[in-house]
C-alpha cells in the first residue's frame, strides 16, 4: 500500500525533485503514470502542474510534443498516447509522443513489436512482398436475355390452363420480373439487352421464324441505373432500360398480341451466341451471359436438314450452348410452367447448372423468378475480375500479382493456378483467363474460393503487386 504524503513532504518534493524523494507511487508496482493538470494562467497565458500519482492522482497527462502524432490521455489512472492512424507508441513514453511510425517499419508493421519475416516489406501496415495494393474491380457484365413469346405463355405458371381474372400468367410474371430486376440497385451498371422469339408467325413472308440472324438482332446494349423507382424520370443520356423493354412488348397494344405459336429455340440460340460473340470482340474484358426464359421445350418446326426428331433437336442444341460455354458465353435457363425436366439438359450445356424452374402459382411465382435473375446475376459477378492496372496506368506486371480476400475476420491469399482444371476442391485458387503471353483482361476465382465470396455479403477482394507468385497445381 502507498504512504501518505504530507504537504510539507510535497512542497519540499518540489524543490529537491532532483535529489530524490518518497511519491505516492513508491511501492505501488500497479501505479506508473505521471499526472499534469493544464489551465490558463493570468499572466503567461497557460501553466502546467504536474505530480506523480496513480488512479486517485491521474487527472491529466504532460502535453505530447507538437510533431508527437497523438494526444496524452489519462486510461485508467495511468498516461497512455491516443496515436494517430499509422503511428505508434512503442516506447510506452508519453512525453515523446507516438514516436512509432507503423506502416513501413518491418520491426513495427501494424502494431508494436510485430516483425515481419526476413526479406519481407512492412508495406501499408502489412507484412507483404507486395509493393503496390490495388483495388479489385469487378469485370462488367453483359446480359441478352433471350425471351419466350410463344402463345402459351399466356397460360397459368402452375398448370396447362388459363389464369383466372385475378391470377397472373406465366407472361405477366416474366416481365414484372424482369422490370424489377431492371430497377434492382444491385444491377447498377450491368449493360442488358433483349430478343424475343419467336421473332414472328412461322409463315410470315419475312422467314424471321428459323432465321439465326434475325434473332441476333436486338436492341442497343444499354445500362441499368439501379433506380427502385418506376417514377424516377429518365436519365440525362437516355431512357431507362426498363421503360425501353415496356415499348418493346406494347408494340402490338395488347400482351394477348404480342404472344404468337411456336417455340423456335434452335434459330434463337444460335442468334443469341451470334450476337454475344459480336459483343465480346468489342469488350474483351466483360464479363458475359445469356439468360433463356421460357415455358416450353424446343420444337422441331425449325431444325438443321435431316434432323428432325425432337432427341436431334436437343443434341444440336445442346452441342451449340456447350461451345458457347467454351468461349466464355454461360447461357442460363430460367422456365416457368409444369413439366420442363428437359430444359435442365439445356442449361447444364449452357451454365454447367440445372435450369432454374418455377412450376408454383401467383405471387410465390413471381419472387421464385426475381430470385433466380438475382442468383444468375451473382453467379457471374462474383467470380470474375478485371485484370488491374499499375499506378502509373500500365498494364500491371502479371507474374508479380496475388489476390487477398478477406472473409469473417480472415485474410487468406489463394494460390494462383494454371487454369480451371487445376482448381482445388477445397482450398480454391485463382486462374488468368488465358496464358499470360496472350495479355488475359480477366482473373476468374476457382469455385471453392468464388463461395467464400458468394456466401459472405462483407467479404472483399484486393490485389497485390510485386510478389513473384508462382504458379501451383492443387488438384487433389
Amino acid at each position: 500500500m502507498s504512504r501518505p504524503l504530507s504537504l510539507v513532504t510535497v512542497a519540499l518534493c518540489s524543490l529537491l525533485v532532483m535529489a530524490g524523494c518518497p511519491t505516492e507511487n513508491e511501492g505501488d508496482p500497479t501505479n506508473t503514470g505521471t499526472s499534469t493538470r493544464t489551465g490558463t494562467d493570468s499572466t503567461t497565458g497557460s501553466r502546467t502542474e504536474t505530480g506523480t500519482g496513480g488512479v486517485a492522482d491521474c487527472d491529466s497527462c504532460p502535453p505530447a510534443p507538437p510533431d508527437g502524432h497523438g494526444l496524452a490521455q489519462c486510461d485508467n489512472g495511468k498516461c497512455r498516447m491516443s496515436c494517430d492512424k499509422g503511428w505508434g507508441d512503442c516506447d510506452t513514453n508519453t512525453r515523446n509522443g507516438c514516436e512509432q511510425e507503423l506502416l513501413s517499419d518491418a520491426a513495427h508493421c501494424g502494431s508494436c513489436g510485430y516483425e515481419c519475416a526476413t526479406d519481407v516489406k512492412c508495406i501499408k501496415g502489412n507484412c507483404a512482398c507486395a509493393e503496390q495494393s490495388l483495388s479489385a474491380t469487378l469485370a462488367p457484365l453483359d446480359l441478352f436475355f433471350l425471351i419466350d413469346r410463344s402463345t402459351s405463355m399466356s397460360g397459368e405458371p402452375d398448370g396447362p390452363n388459363k389464369p383466372g381474372p385475378d391470377d397472373p400468367s406465366r407472361w405477366k410474371i416474366l416481365n414484372d420480373s424482369l422490370l424489377m430486376f431492371l430497377r434492382d440497385q444491385r444491377s447498377a451498371g450491368i449493360e442488358v439487352t433483349w430478343q424475343f422469339f419467336p421473332g414472328c408467325n412461322y409463315d410470315d413472308a419475312s422467314k424471321c421464324y428459323c432465321d439465326p440472324e434475325f434473332y441476333a438482332t436486338h436492341a442497343p446494349f444499354i445500362s441499368i441505373p439501379g433506380s427502385n423507382s418506376e417514377t424516377d424520370p429518365p436519365s440525362a443520356a437516355g431512357p431507362r432500360p426498363d421503360e425501353l423493354y415496356q415499348k418493346s412488348i406494347a408494340t402490338k397494344g395488347t400482351p394477348e398480341k404480342f404472344l404468337i405459336t411456336g417455340t423456335p429455340t434452335y434459330a434463337a440460340v444460335q442468334g443469341a451466341l451470334q450476337a454475344m460473340r459480336q459483343r465480346m470482340q468489342s469488350y474483351p474484358e466483360h464479363n458475359r451471359g445469356i439468360i433463356m426464359m421460357t415455358d416450353g421445350e424446343p420444337q422441331a418446326d425449325c431444325t438443321a436438314a435431316g434432323r428432325t426428331t425432337k432427341t436431334e433437336l436437343m443434341e444440336d442444341i445442346v452441342r451449340f450452348l456447350t461451345v458457347g460455354r467454351d468461349e466464355g458465353i454461360p447461357t442460363y435457363v430460367v422456365g416457368i410452367g409444369p413439366g420442363l425436366d428437359r430444359l435442365n439438359q439445356l442449361s447444364a450445356a449452357g451454365s454447367g447448372r440445372d435450369a432454374f424452374l418455377i412450376s408454383t402459382g401467383g405471387m410465390k411465382a413471381q419472387e421464385d423468378f426475381v430470385t433466380s435473375l438475382r442468383a444468375i446475376r451473382q453467379q457471374l459477378l462474383g467470380c470474375e475480375y478485371a485484370v488491374p492496372k499499375a499506378a502509373d496506368g500500365k498494364l500491371a506486371d502479371l507474374t508479380t500479382l496475388s489476390v487477398v480476400i478477406t472473409s469473417k475476420g480472415n485474410t487468406v491469399k489463394p494460390d494462383r493456378v494454371a487454369s480451371a482444371d487445376a482448381c482445388s476442391t477445397t482450398t480454391g485458387g485463382w486462374y488468368y483467363e488465358k496464358p499470360m503471353s496472350e495479355a488475359p483482361q480477366r482473373l476468374l476465382l476457382c469455385p471453392a474460393t468464388c463461395q467464400t465470396i458468394l456466401e459472405d455479403d462483407e467479404a472483399s477482394l484486393g490485389m497485390e503487386l510485386g510478389c513473384a507468385a508462382g504458379v501451383v497445381d492443387s488438384r487433389e
